[in-house]
């Protein structure tokens, strides 16, 4: 793990339990330690005072999966459905990168495509419906027709599966 300061020295806790603490040299430090969910915390010193404290909280393993739409479509537009894998707090897992399946029942919208926002990928985007998430994330692409109704969008993964209905006006 590397902490960025100014400080003279930046000491790490993980889950309340004490990494070391070591000088920061070119305004970086850097700490050894395996990944593991909880509380991250780095608190900086100057002249063995604490002048600064910043806290994180890491991932645990992805339970579930959030569908989130941004701002619902209408007539012929474009509606997109953001996917993420979540822990059981609620924290977006980045390290989830399960191959994801999207499925449509009812009417009002038809799947477009997939993106996961990884550039480097020679993967399809479009008319496909399962592709790999990307950092815990994936984006639904629907392209919602003429006829007003609900559909029933479903995501899942291997491990993980989620489902919501929309209304298409």
């Amino acid at each position: 793990i590397e902490v960025s300061s100014d400080a003279a020295a930046v000491e790490l806790l993980l889950n309340g339990s004490s990494l070391g603490k070591k000088p920061v040299r070119e305004c970086k430090a850097m700490f050894k330690t395996r990944y593991a969910s909880g509380t991250l915390t780095a608190i900086a010193y100057n002249d063995g005072r604490e002048v600064a404290r910043h806290q994180i909280e890491t991932a645990g393993k992805a339970v579930r999966l959030v569908i989130e739409p941004e701002q619902m479509a209408n007539g012929m537009s474009l509606q997109y459905l953001n996917v993420y894998a979540v822990d059981k707090q609620g924290h977006r897992v980045p390290s989830f990168d399960e191959p994801l399946t999207v499925t449509l029942e009812g009417t009002g919208a038809t799947l477009l495509a997939l993106d996961n926002g990884d550039h480097y990928t020679d993967e399809l985007f479009h008319g496909v419906t399962t592709k790999r998430m990307h950092l815990g994330y994936m984006q639904v692409i629907l392209r919602s027709t003429r006829q007003p109704g609900k559909i029933k969008v479903k995501a899942s993964t291997p491990s993980v599966k989620a489902s919501q209905t929309l209304t298409f006006p």
